[in-house]
């Protein structure tokens, strides 16, 4: 039954006809094609240099243009300067001797072959940080070009970020055990009556464009909760408002409760937050934190009181979690200095830096903070902050078992 079917489909005549139409075409089309290169051949002829057979091109883009002068940032006015930069240029050159280390610098720029001092380098990251804007807007105020500009920007960002990042992940060599016990005695003070806190944990979402798929998968960085594309961070912040401890970017649908059991600060916490009598610290986190275990809870971590609450318990943690909401002051902080990071659309995986844009927008706005000298936790608290000087002494003592120098050449070496 199915052959007879198919015999007479393919003798049916409009099989015939269509069969006919494909090889009259295949004939005449092979036929016209050897014909005109049997032409190009007697006549010598370039069909591209001829426009016969014109190539697809861009539309020409002319390039910006901008004036080729000196650094124009220190004639920006006060207030400006505050505006545009967050810091003054005064500020900017006391910070920069101590965030950069001159050789360590020549050599990191020594790739790109790039003449800028670390003044100039420092004074284009906060101003890119500072507000939302383009690579174009720089170049009249730098006088040089795009490229320049972003070359130096991510350079910069790269270089801050390798040499700081164990100071933001935990500072053991400032955070000492008389160092953390008067923190837990300020928040005692404040009418807590929990003992033994030094410091707030919480985490915090920060949205990214919707990445590409041939970058990563959209739902590993997609947040159900937020409904949106978002990268986690963790942190902890002391009653002086700076963040003595960051952690990640993690995927945007990673629980905080993960977050805080891959940054292993548990174990910090449990052989470096004591008092000098031996007593553990520990650091205070909301209800988000009830899932991890009850012998890491009581260990290094806090959390409210729940279940049928007497009222004088119910009172406690309606104080406490008052207190903790520093922490939510410390984020807010890094994006109202520097709101570059507010524009979901700068932060583009795969093109842009974006966990280290965060890490030094942090490390920036403690280093503002430790400049002017108060921030909102430490007027609350009435705790004093630390000099910038201060702050950032350890850095060096920090990086000697990591090797940083070591660490600088091979990177250098790599690039080469």
């Amino acid at each position: 039954m199915n052959n007879t079917t198919n015999m007479s489909d393919e003798t049916s005549p409009s099989f015939s006809r269509n069969l006919h139409f494909n090889l009259l075409y295949n004939s005449t089309f092979r036929a016209a094609v050897l014909e005109a290169l049997k032409l190009l051949e007697q006549q010598n002829l370039d069909p591209i240099e001829q426009n016969e057979m014109p190539a697809r091109k861009r539309p020409y883009k002319p390039p910006f243009v901008y004036q080729k002068t000196g650094f124009q940032f220190a004639n920006i006015s006060f207030d400006n300067q505050i505006k545009e930069l967050r810091f003054t240029m005064s500020e900017l050159e006391r910070l920069s001797k101590l965030l950069f280390n001159e050789e360590q610098f020549k050599l990191w720029f020594s790739k790109s072959r790039l003449k800028v001092d670390p003044t100039t380098a420092l004074a284009i990251v906060c101003s890119r940080l500072a507000k939302p804007s383009r690579l174009t807007d720089f170049c009249n105020v730098t006088g040089h070009s795009k490229s320049w500009v972003g070359e130096v920007f991510n350079t910069t960002i790269r270089y801050l970020f390798a040499r700081f990042e164990r100071l933001l992940y935990w500072d053991y060599i400032r955070l000492t055990p008389e160092k953390l016990a008067s923190f837990a005695k300020v928040i005692e003070g404040s009418g807590t009556e929990r003992s033994n806190i030094f410091g707030f944990i919480d985490g915090t979402s920060r949205e990214i464009c919707r990445p590409t798929p041939n970058v990563i998968n959209q739902q590993e960085v997609y947040n159900e909760h937020k409904k949106c594309h978002c990268l986690v961070y963790q942190g902890i912040t002391t009653p002086d408002g700076l963040l003595v401890h960051l952690y990640g970017p993690l995927s945007g649908n990673t629980h905080v409760m993960k977050v805080y059991l891959q940054s292993n600060i548990a174990q910090v916490i449990r052989q470096m937050a004591k008092a000098p009598d031996g007593t553990q610290l520990k650091i205070y986190g909301d209800k988000d934190y009830a899932h991890i275990s009850d012998d890491v809870m009581e260990a290094q971590i806090m959390k409210p009181r729940e279940g049928n609450l007497t009222d004088a318990q119910f009172f406690v943690n309606r104080i406490i979690s008052g207190e903790r909401t520093c922490i939510e002051w410390s984020w807010g902080q890094i994006t109202q200095f520097f709101s570059y990071l507010s524009c979901s659309r700068n932060q583009q995986l795969g093109t842009s830096l974006i966990g280290c844009q965060f890490w030094v927008s942090a490390l920036l706005t403690n280093c503002l903070l430790c400049i002017h000298g108060k921030s909102k936790a430490s007027n609350k608290f009435q705790s004093d902050l630390p000099t910038v000087e201060e702050y950032l002494a350890s850095v060096n003592q920090l990086n000697e078992n990591y090797k940083f120098d070591e660490f600088l050449i091979s990177n250098y070496m790599e690039k080469n």
